[in-house]
């Protein structure tokens, strides 16, 4: 199924998704088969989708070939869908509005929702869970930060088959000129795995650098880059043990994600990037083997 959760505070937006498909007839546990659920349209409008992915797919084949012009298309075309599928396909669309609140809209057993607080659409005991992970929290602690730990714990929790592999986020920011937009969130996970160092005497003068080691000693990394431009719309991930990256650029892949092997440098990968896509990335990467490093490309 999937799992999506959105969220406005202080006139900003956040949404948060996994990759996993479980469609009916296409079941694929692997992570690089999944495919992207939330979507940025353009700098004021995200989608996101759970359920049937055939219809998911109707409707991007429709978005970027430019058959759906306005909003009102979009939401039109979304609730058309919905029923088509047999509610088998549920869409939630974020709007930014300049001169207005923010709105988050569902679209789900055949009707349309409006809300200014929040919504979830998809895997319902994956919202259980997401919610008793919230609810838990400090309730001081920043919203959007337990909105990512909680959704977290739902990732984790093998007792949810169906919601796992990416867990990708969009979330509200402003550009240099103060206008406001979507743009896909950051994150840096490493993990060292075990391992043991002998020092001498001599080496305690020196600087020696841990490196982050392989799959062998059961270390893993994963870093998300996201494009630098809110008319660009991308994520790219990176795997450093893996030494490759995924790119996920709906505008020439739709939901799919785009595999570049040969990767050990995450720098390198988002250069390569920005050579095949034009795509500039801003992120944190691993670097050298022992190093994290923040980039925006094409600098």
């Amino acid at each position: 199924m999937t799992l999506i959760v959105g969220k406005i505070k202080n006139n900003k937006i956040r949404f948060f998704s996994d990759s996993k498909i479980t469609d009916e007839n296409s079941v694929r546990n692997n992570a690089l088969s999944g495919n992207l659920k939330l979507y940025i349209i353009n700098p004021v409008t995200c989608i996101g989708f759970a359920g049937n992915v055939y219809f998911a797919e109707k409707f991007l084949s429709e978005l970027y070939s430019n058959k759906l012009r306005s909003f009102s298309q979009l939401v039109e075309r979304c609730l058309k869908l919905n029923i088509e599928s047999d509610n088998k396909t549920v869409f939630c669309i974020g709007l930014l509005n300049q001169n207005a609140s923010p709105q988050l809209f569902k679209i789900d057993n055949n009707k349309i929702e409006v809300s200014r607080t929040d919504i979830w659409i998809g895997e319902k005991l994956g919202f259980e869970k997401y919610q008793e992970s919230y609810h838990s929290y400090d309730s001081k602690e920043d919203d959007f930060l337990k909105m990512e730990k909680a959704f977290n714990e739902v990732i984790k929790d093998e007792k949810i088959p169906t919601v796992s592999d990416f867990q990708i986020s969009v979330e509200t920011e402003f550009s240099l000129e103060n206008n406001i937009g979507f743009l896909y969130g950051l994150k840096a996970k490493m993990h060292f795995g075990q391992q043991s160092f002998t020092i001498s005497g001599e080496d305690r003068i020196k600087e020696i650098p841990i490196t982050f080691g392989g799959a062998d000693i059961g270390a893993s990394g994963i870093t998300y880059l996201r494009s630098f431009s809110f008319l660009q719309p991308a994520i790219a991930i990176h795997f450093p043990q893996g030494e490759f990256g995924v790119l996920f650029y709906p505008m020439i892949n739709q939901n799919k994600p785009i595999i570049i092997t040969n990767q050990p440098d995450g720098e390198d990968f988002a250069n390569e990037v920005l050579k095949i896509y034009g795509i500039r990335l801003q992120g944190m990467v691993a670097k050298d083997g022992h190093a994290i490093k923040y980039i925006i490309t094409g600098k």
